[in-house]
């Protein structure tokens, strides 16, 4: 039995006309193994007698990250600091507007994840900055760590 999996490249297997309960087991297993593996194809409809042809966008698509956000951020200590700052004490609109503005594919979410911890640490950012005490942790919420007016907290 033959799979193939691209113009160049094909799987055999060869069965043997009579095999024990105990090849038998070990033939299976390595059916499911290979099921497992070649679950994530396609498998196209042209099913000859003794072929299986996987289509051939599935098995040449290459996944890809998305690094211009991060070195955006990473070139623009600016917009990092306006990005914090309307994160901050703006409101959600007003940050979805500022990521559309920059062509940012950023969540809400992905503003307190390891990466941005990071990149604060990268640009020195400092909380007065972007108008807090301190940034905020599960612990103290932003509510009570922004600047109101002169330095001083609404709750001191």
């Amino acid at each position: 039995m033959k799979i193939r999996l691209s113009k160049d490249e094909v799987y055999e297997i060869k069965l043997p006309d009579e095999i024990d309960i105990i090849e038998f087991q070990g033939l299976v297993e390595k059916f499911n193994f290979l099921m497992k593996n070649f679950q994530r194809f396609n498998i196209s409809d042209n099913i000859n007698d003794n072929e299986i042809v996987l289509t051939k966008e599935i098995t040449n698509q290459k996944k890809s990250h998305d690094k211009a956000k991060w070195n955006f951020i990473k070139n623009n200590r600016d917009k990092f600091v306006e990005m914090f700052n309307i994160y901050y004490n703006k409101s959600n609109e007003e940050f979805e507007k500022f990521l559309r503005d920059n062509n940012l594919n950023f969540g809400r979410k992905d503003m307190s994840c390891g990466a941005m911890i990071r990149f604060k640490e990268f640009h020195k950012l400092i909380p007065v900055e972007v108008g807090l005490i301190k940034f905020p942790n599960k612990h103290e919420q932003i509510k009570d760590l922004r600047i109101i007016e002169k330095g001083v907290n609404k709750n001191e």
